[in-house]
This record gives structure tokens, C-alpha cells and sequence, in this order.
């Protein structure tokens, strides 16, 4: 458990604090029986030049076996650049400790990882202020995924415990690396298999690496580190971790995901595992990443995705620029064979900031319970398209093969703000219809400006069970209030209280019916209901009336005057009276 971790890095801050009295630097610690006693082991006691050429690793290795056999303790490693040609092999209950910049762990032979696996059951194993060097060479424009290598280890730390499946692994628990520099890596700069208890990565900086990676742990905690010019995600917790926190961290220019928090799915090798189970995803800050923000995919479950910033995604990294890329947070299951095995699911994404993603905002596909709320999406798409693409410069979209919005259920998204700024804006729907109409999903309070398609929130106000219902339209005397049904974004009617300021006696606020036409202008006025004596009009000039049914006809023209007029010619206008009021549907037959 983290508790266990806990304590060790308590005791281990003990040791740290007691040797003060006998050296305030790791450089001054000599040759010193005591110093060995007090539980510190000082590399260059056992050989090591730290010259950047003699292979060290012998000379490391007795001085973690030394403090090993002597129950655990500090290794510790004075500035310098320490060469290996293979990999250490870690012991229980020691702390590798250097002194940040200058202490320099690095190889000029090409092999597998600094700190390697170990070789029995491995506890309370630190690594802390130490620098990593790898062979990779920093050139081109980030984010970029290719690079070119010179020889060294293809990563700092690697090791696999017995809780990854298919092998036999050592119990590896309670890992912590802390305020380490790991740069150049040409693979994952450090990776965790299958851990128990607990693994802890903070304060780190990774630069110009693959990802820190964490399969099949137990619990998972990458938090405060700083990961830059990565050439594939920031981090990657995947393949059914648990309990994982990653908080507080920087991701700039990595050439995919900021944060990868999902499962994995390999077709050559016919592998696939879900996402990671119980996490929290808090406080990041993710800039100008390739592929995406934060992907949650292959069903991960029971997690919250809060307060994090995504500032600028591409189109993919500069060297695989792809349109079908650049999403802000993508949420999807874990299917294989075309069935869905694992769905995504019982998430929170809320008070995040997403800015500037090329694609879309929040993308989902087989997901359910999901909440999204109190978000600000600023500016998304980054590429002109067509204004009712739903699946491009969206906030909260979905796509599928099938019929949309079948893939997601009891989507709720409340209190968000979708915002372009743009003088010409590029964003489509704030959240486009097959997300609107998913089973059971619901829209509220939720705010829109510049977008190119209206909000078209559903309101529903009460309930089967509740008391009396009602909806206000409130305004100052001499203002237009209205009700506006629109098609594709054009008006077809308007119910609307007149701009007529109100004059005492019932005068102003008359109620009416407004017709459009095709392209959105007024047709017509075909009722008005006076407020202050209730006649209602047809006012329309060319307007039809019919009653009970009957087909609407125009006014009828009646003769001038009936006066003088002849018995016969009184006859006729009765009957076409008569005709008249039988077609109004006043008379029967």
C-alpha cells in the first residue's frame, strides 16, 4: 500500500537529515566506516571515476550490493558522469541518490535500461536526484515524433513485476523515483510492469524521451513532473492499472497524447487489455500536443478528468500531419472483433479548458454515465469545414459507423461555455443532434457565442410529480419578447409580444403570430390579440378563415348596397350568405 511508501520515504528522509551532521553535499562524503554505518554507501568508496569514459556499472553494483547486505541504505553519487556498459540491478530497501544536474548516469554502448529488472523480490526501492542521459539527438520542430539516436540505454528505469500476466515475474512493490532528470531516452525513459502496493513518479523532468509508462499496477501516482519534446505521450497509465492519480504535471510539445489513460489494443500481436479502473486526472497542463489532450480510451472507468488546461492541439505532430487527429479529450470502450466488451463509463470531465484543438472538443464513442460539465471550450477547429460536420470543430461530438448517437447513453452536459473568438468563426455545434438525442442524455444551463450552428438546448421544466410549472420571458416596457422556431437555422414562425410601450389602460404588449418565409423573412401577421379589450384579428389582408374543419377561404366580397334592390337580387345575396357561412363551417347544410 501507498502507506507503506509513505513510511519509507520517511525513513528515508531520516537518513537524508542524519547525514548532515557528517557532510552537508554527496560530494564530500569520503571513505568513512562511520558514514557506511549510518547507512550511507558512496560510489566512489567502490571504484567509480565518474569520468564519462571507465564503465562504473561494476563499481555502482558493489555499492548497492554492499547496501543490500547490510539491510538497505543510501547510495550515494557525487557529481560526475557515471558510464555503464548493462544494467543495474536494483535491491530492497535502497535509495539511489545523486545530486540533480551533476550527478550524470549515462552509456556510450547501446543496451536495454540503466536500472534494470530485478532478480529476486524487489521492496522499497528509491531513485532520487539523479540525471539519466541517453543517446537521443535533439533536432527538427516538436512536436515531432521521428529521431535520430546515438548509442546508449534505451531507457533509465525498466523493470516487471509479478502482476503483469503471461510470465514469471518477482514481487516488485513500493517504487518511487523523485526529482530525477531523464533525458534522450530512445524508448519509455522509465517503465513499471505490473507493480504491487504502490509506484510513485514526482518531481521529474523528461526531455526529448518516449513516455513514462505504467501497465498492470496497482496503484499509480505521476505527479509535479515536467515531460517536454516527448515523441509519443506525455505519460502512458494503461492496460488495467488501478487507483491512479496523475496530477500537477507540464506536458509541452509531446508528438500524440498529453496524458494516455487507457487501454491498448495491438492487432499484430492479437493482445488487448482495458483501460485503467479509478483514477483522477487533476490540475495538468497540456501545450501544443500532436494527436491529443487526454485520451481515455479502451474503456477506462470511475474516474473524474478536472481542472486540467489543453492549450493548442495539432493535426498531429509535425512530421504526420493527419486531420482525423486533434482532440482535446477522447472517451471511447474496449471492443475487439467489433463487439463492445468494456464500455467507458461513470466519468466526471469537468472545469477543464480546452483552447485552440483542431479537431474537436470532447469525442465519444461507446460511452456511458458520463458528466461534462462547468468546461470552457474556446476556438475549436482549427481548419475551415463544412458547417454541419458534426464530427469536426465541435465541442462535445460523437462519431460512429452506426446509427449516431446509439454508441453513448446518459451523457450530461451541464454549465459549459462554448466560445468562438475568431473573426471569422471556424466552431460547428456546441454539441451536435446525435449527441442531443442519445438515449437519456440531457443539456442544461450551458452558454454558446460565435458558433456556427445555435445551441439548440432542450428545456424542460418539472416533472410528472411536481407542483405547478412556468417560464418567464422578462423584459422593459417597449421591448420585443419572443419564441422563435426555427429550420436549419432559419426562422418559420415567431410568437412574440410587440415592441409597443405600455400606455395605461391595457394599451402596448399586443399579442402575435408572425409567419416567415422560405429564406427567414416576415410573410405575415395572420393573428393579433389586442391586450387591452382581447379582440383578436386576422390581419393579414389576404388571409383565409374556416371553421370546424372546413378548408380556410378568403373574405367574401358582398354586393355594395342591398338597398332598392329587387326581391330577387335580396335572394341572391342571402343564399350566397348562406353559402358563405356553410363554407365558413358555421352552418350545416
Amino acid at each position: 500500500m501507498m502507506m507503506k511508501v509513505l513510511r519509507y520515504v520517511l525513513g528515508m528522509s531520516l537518513f537524508f537529515y542524519t547525514g548532515i551532521c557528517y557532510a552537508a553535499n554527496p560530494d564530500e562524503l569520503k571513505t568513512d566506516t562511520t558514514l557506511t554505518k549510518a547507512g550511507f554507501f558512496n560510489v566512489r568508496d567502490y571504484g567509480a571515476l565518474g569520468n564519462g569514459t571507465t564503465n562504473d556499472g561494476p563499481a555502482i553494483q558493489r555499492a548497492i550490493d554492499s547496501a543490500a547486505a547490510k539491510g538497505g541504505g543510501v547510495v550515494i553519487f557525487p557529481s560526475g558522469r557515471y558510464c555503464l556498459a548493462a544494467s543495474l540491478i536494483p535491491k530492497s530497501n535502497i535509495t539511489m541518490k545523486g545530486n540533480g544536474l551533476g550527478a550524470v548516469i549515462m552509456a556510450t554502448t547501446s543496451f536495454g535500461s540503466a536500472i534494470g529488472q530485478p532478480k529476486a523480490n524487489l521492496s522499497n526501492f528509491m531513485v532520487s536526484d539523479l540525471t539519466f542521459e541517453g543517446g537521443v539527438i535533439d533536432e527538427g520542430v516538436f512536436p515531432r515524433r521521428a529521431r535520430n539516436y546515438t548509442p546508449s540505454f534505451s531507457s533509465a528505469i525498466a523493470m516487471t513485476g509479478d502482476r503483469k500476466p503471461g510470465g514469471s515475474f518477482p514481487r516488485i512493490q513500493n517504487i518511487i523515483v523523485k526529482n530525477c532528470n531523464i533525458l534522450k531516452t530512445r524508448q519509455l525513459p522509465v517503465i513499471f510492469h505490473g507493480v504491487s502496493n504502490g509506484v510513485m513518479v514526482t518531481g521529474c523532468y523528461f526531455e526529448n524521451c518516449l513516455d513514462p509508462g505504467f501497465t498492470w499496477c496497482e496503484s499509480v501516482q505521476f505527479i509535479g513532473n515536467n515531460t517536454k519534446k516527448g515523441a509519443d505521450n506525455g505519460v502512458s497509465v494503461s492496460r488495467q492499472c488501478e487507483k491512479v492519480v496523475i496530477a500537477n504535471n507540464i506536458f509541452d510539445d509531446v508528438a500524440y497524447w498529453g496524458i494516455w489513460c487507457s487501454g491498448f489494443v495491438d492487432t499484430p500481436s492479437n493482445t488487448a487489455e482495458p483501460g485503467p479502473d479509478t483514477f483522477s486526472i487533476t490540475g495538468n497542463v497540456i501545450r501544443r500536443s500532436g494527436f491529443g489532450g487526454i485520451a481515455l480510451l479502451n474503456g477506462p472507468r470511475f474516474g473524474t478528468v478536472s481542472g486540467n488546461t489543453i492549450d493548442t492541439v495539432f493535426n498531429g505532430p509535425t512530421d504526420a500531419r493527419n486531420k482525423s487527429q486533434g482532440r482535446g479529450i477522447v472517451v471511447s470502450s474496449f471492443s475487439a472483433n467489433g463487439a463492445v466488451i468494456q464500455e467507458a463509463r461513470d466519468i466526471v470531465i469537468s472545469n477543464n479548458l480546452l483552447r485552440d484543438v483542431a479537431r474537436g472538443g470532447i469525442s465519444l464513442t461507446g460511452a456511458s454515465d458520463i458528466l461534462i460539465t462547468g468546461n470552457s471550450f474556446i476556438n475549436i477547429g482549427a481548419t475551415d469545414t463544412t458547417v454541419t460536420k458534426t464530427d469536426f470543430n465541435s465541442g462535445v461530438y460523437t462519431y460512429t459507423t452506426g446509427v449516431p448517437g446509439e454508441e453513448i447513453k446518459r451523457i450530461g452536459i451541464v454549465g459549459n461555455s462554448f466560445v468562438d473568438t475568431r473573426a471569422i468563426p471556424l466552431s460547428n455545434y456546441a454539441y451536435p443532434p446525435a449527441v442531443r438525442i442519445s438515449k437519456d442524455s440531457y443539456q442544461k444551463n450551458n452558454t454558446m457565442i460565435g458558433y456556427r450552428q445555435p445551441l439548440a438546448e432542450k428545456l424542460v421544466v418539472g416533472g410528472n410529480g411536481d407542483p405547478d410549472q412556468s417560464v418567464t420571458i422578462n423584459a422593459k416596457s417597449g421591448t420585443l419578447r419572443e419564441l422563435l422556431f426555427q429550420t436549419a437555422g432559419l426562422r418559420r414562425w415567431d410568437i412574440r409580444v410587440n415592441n409597443v410601450a405600455e400606455a395605461g389602460a391595457q394599451a402596448g404588449s399586443d399579442f402575435l403570430i408572425i409567419r416567415r418565409n422560405d429564406d427567414g423573412t416576415v410573410a405575415g401577421n395572420p393573428i393579433t390579440i389586442t391586450r387591452s379589450d382581447g379582440a383578436m384579428k386576422l390581419a393579414e389582408p389576404t388571409g383565409k378563415l374556416g371553421f370546424f374543419g372546413q378548408t380556410p377561404i378568403v373574405k367574401y366580397n358582398a354586393i355594395p348596397n342591398t338597398t332598392g334592390a329587387t326581391l330577387s337580387a335580396l335572394e341572391e345575396e342571402l343564399n350566397k350568405l348562406k353559402a358563405l357561412v356553410r363554407a365558413y363551417g358555421l352552418m350545416t347544410p
